[in-house]
């Protein structure tokens, strides 16, 4: 039985790409080039080069056999290779993907958009996640270190130098990544990071925008959607209640009998073999405690180091997976069971009592 009687009862669904667009005038003139007796370079090779520079506004062009050749020669020429990414459309020639492999460097595919062949430009974004992630880290790892603390000790001034370099070149790196895709953001930190100098006046990327400012312009453009969303707004604010069933009533001294503190999240990890479960180191005063809670559809183990949270402290120690947990942190859950983290509204020290 034969493939196509195996599948005739499935839809077929055929991909195809443009036939290539070529017409007498382009055969005449790859005729008379072998004619000529100059089937590599020559005077017809030379004169497409004058005419693509002319036609690009530029002094010299180089043409060459494929454009898988062009693909490879732009990228050794930027040296692109071992350690760097190059992002392209999934759906393609293996030529387009092939180059970048044969430079060294790692290839990253993004599906196309719905109904059309062109790259789905929205999923770019998670395509350089990774460079972000690094910046993330470096924030991560001031909390970590605490340099302004080490800064109030000389005997500490060599791994305070030692943590500001490490922050610089981190930095550095991180910026020389995002160059491809925001070059103007990449430029301005790389200013700014000069030699290793602080800048007198240091610029900030990413300005908060006002809301009031925003709102302003968004009534300007769309008076009539402005309107219907701040009423919109408003109704949800009045429906955004829950109501569930009470608990039995306890007395003053039952309450009293449970310890609440903020605590800060100094590193955390997925629980093996579970869906739901992240297991945390908790910094509370002096003391450590590991807690594992399942909240793991809402965030991740990254995200939550660094959180400064609410815990309940003396909760009885208990096994959950096979993991030790020491206590509780704290969660809002709403109608459709998605859960938050209580966090302290003000900053503040982890250890401190909530009463």
């Amino acid at each position: 039985m034969s493939n196509i009687e195996v599948r005739k009862n499935i839809p077929a669904r055929v991909i195809q790409f443009s036939p290539p667009d070529i017409s007498e005038l382009e055969i005449e003139e790859v005729a008379e080039a072998l004619r000529s007796g100059w089937i590599t370079t020559g005077p017809k090779t030379k004169e497409l080069e004058r005419e693509v520079a002319d036609f690009c506004g530029v002094n010299r062009a180089v043409c060459l056999n494929s454009q898988t050749a062009c693909a490879e020669m732009t990228l050794r020429v930027l040296g692109v290779g071992e350690g760097d990414e190059v992002i392209t459309c999934a759906y393609t020639y293996t030529a387009s993907a092939s180059v970048v492999c044969h430079v060294g460097a790692k290839l990253v595919l993004i599906d196309t958009q719905k109904d059309s062949l062109e790259m789905d430009y929205e999923k770019l974004a998670d395509a350089i996640t990774e460079i972000f992630n690094l910046f993330k880290r470096c924030n991560k790892y001031i909390d970590e270190t605490m340099p302004w603390a080490l800064a109030k000790e000389e005997e500490k001034k060599d791994r305070l130098e030692t943590v500001l370099c490490n922050l610089l070149e981190s930095i550095k790196s991180g910026a020389k990544q995002l160059a491809p895709f925001m070059p103007e953001t990449s430029e301005k930190i790389l200013a700014q990071l000069g030699d290793g100098k602080v800048v007198e006046k240091p610029e900030i990327l990413f300005a908060r925008l006002d809301l009031e400012e925003v709102m302003k312009k968004v009534e300007e453009r769309h008076p009539k959607q402005a309107e219907e969303t701040s009423g919109q707004e408003e109704a949800s604010a009045d429906e955004d209640v829950i109501d569930i069933e009470a608990k039995p009533e306890i007395s003053f001294e039952d309450f009293g009998k449970m310890q609440f503190q903020v605590g800060k999240i100094i590193a955390c990890e997925e629980v093996k073999k579970s869906k739901k479960l992240l297991c945390s180191q908790v910094k509370i005063g002096s003391q450590i405690k590991q807690i594992v809670s399942g909240i793991k559809k809402e965030y991740s183990a990254e995200e939550m180091v660094g959180k400064k949270v609410m815990v309940l402290v003396n909760l009885k120690p208990a096994k959950l997976a096979g993991v030790l947990s020491e206590g509780m942190l704290l969660c809002a859950e709403d109608a459709e069971g998605h859960l938050s983290l209580m966090t302290p509204e003000k900053n503040m020290p982890a250890g401190a009592e909530i009463s």
